[in-house]
Parts: C-alpha cells; sequence; structure tokens
C-alpha cells in the first residue's frame, strides 16, 4: 500500500473540511468530500489492480437432477476480474454531530460489468463434458460508511452493506454440452455463485478499505507526534 497516496488525500479532507462551515455550507461541504472520496477511490483502483485483480475465487460442486436421473458439475480454477473499475455511484452523503464531532460519510459504490471464469466438469446420464464457463455480473452495488473522527484525529470503516448483489450471466463452452445440460447447471451454479461473489467482494473492499485507513490513521499521528 506504499504506493497510494493516502497520506496526501486524507490531510486535504482534513483541511477543507476543518476550514469549511460545517453547519452553514451544506453544499460546499457535500462537494469537497464528493472530491475526497474521488481521489481515494482512483487510488483503491491503483491498489486493486495491482494486487486484486484478477482475484481466486472458490470451487464449487453441486450435485444435480434430471428428470430420474442424478449427476453433479464442478466448478475450479476460477477468477474474479475487472475489480478495479470500481468507482463512485452516485453522490456522497454527509452528516456532522456537533456533539461528537464525528462525521460520518456514506459513500455509494459500484463496479461496471465484473467477469468471472472457470473450468467446468459435469457427470450425468454417462455424459462428462468438460470445458470453460465465462460470466458476467452486472450491477453490483453497495456503500461504505466511514467515520472520521475529529477530536482523534482519526478515520474508519464503519459499515459496509451491498445495496444490489447484480446479475449473474453464464456461458458454458466445450465438448458434447447439450442445451438442457446447460440450464440445470447454468441454474445451480447461479445460484451457489451469488453468495461466492458477495464474500469475496466484502473480503477485498471492505478489508482493505480498513487497511487504508489504519495506515492513514498511522500517518497522521506520525505527523502529530503522537
Amino acid at each position: 500500500m506504499a504506493n497510494i497516496k493516502v497520506d496526501i488525500v486524507f490531510r486535504e479532507v482534513y483541511t477543507s473540511t476543518l476550514n469549511s462551515d460545517l453547519g452553514d455550507s451544506e453544499d460546499t461541504l457535500t462537494a469537497t468530500v464528493n472530491v475526497y472520496s474521488d481521489k481515494l477511490i482512483k487510488n483503491f483502483d491503483k491498489l486493486l489492480k495491482h494486487t486484486y485483480d484478477p482475484s481466486e475465487i472458490p470451487d464449487i460442486s453441486e450435485k444435480i437432477r434430471y428428470f430420474l436421473a442424478s449427476g453433479e458439475f464442478t466448478l475450479n480454477n476460477g477468477e474474479l476480474s475487472e475489480i478495479s473499475t470500481i468507482h463512485r455511484d452516485g453522490t456522497v452523503t454527509v452528516s456532522y454531530s456537533e456533539k461528537t464531532h464525528k462525521m460520518d460519510i456514506c459513500i455509494p459504490l459500484a463496479f461496471d460489468t465484473l467477469k468471472i471464469l472457470y473450468d467446468y466438469k459435469i457427470k450425468i446420464m454417462g455424459l462428462g463434458p468438460v470445458g470453460k464457463v465465462k460470466g458476467t455480473v452486472n450491477n453490483f452495488k453497495m456503500t461504505v460508511n466511514v467515520e472520521v473522527d475529529f477530536d482523534k484525529l482519526n478515520m474508519s470503516l464503519q459499515k459496509y452493506r451491498v445495496r444490489n448483489s447484480g446479475h449473474i450471466q453464464l456461458k458454458f463452452t466445450g465438448n458434447a454440452i447439450v442445451d438442457w445440460m446447460v440450464n440445470i447447471v447454468s441454474n445451480s451454479a447461479t445460484i451457489a455463485l451469488n453468495p461466492i461473489i458477495m464474500k469475496v467482494i466484502e473480503s477485498i473492499v471492505a478489508g482493505n478499505l480498513g487497511s487504508i485507513f489504519e495506515k492513514v490513521n498511522q500517518i497522521i499521528n506520525a505527523l502529530l507526534g503522537q
């Protein structure tokens, strides 16, 4: 994370906010925080691109049934890409408490189309096609709440919430795969993938934002000699 200039960004938001009138300039403050958020996300994109794009995703193994026949399919060697397309998805909302001297910054985030890639293997009715499955996740949206404490001069990730887990579409390619088989496997795989994608994204986004804010706090403390 050393290549992320979080210290500069953080000092900018502190300076801009402390020099504004929190009670009388809500539009100015919102614009300031929007700019700060865009800078933070831009640098966050760089981290994701170099470290997490693509990211490995867990294998999947599921039982399937077609009338009286049963079988199973597996997805392995999976990866999720285009994670570095994260961006602000609307206006950042800001609330400030005069009592606690704390600001809550609610940042709406979204991805461009995420991409999924797996190897698959199916066994049913004596058939055992193998091949690749390519997929997309559209309209994945989330919100993060960041708290800025002006007394302690630090910031922290308070909440991460998925607003829309997106729409998954899968395309299977390979030898001897037929339409009815694609339909069965695709439906089961989509259901299994949804919580996996959500968990992977949360780990990457929430986990790394939390770490970035910890780094920011260390830098600020060092600058203040604490």
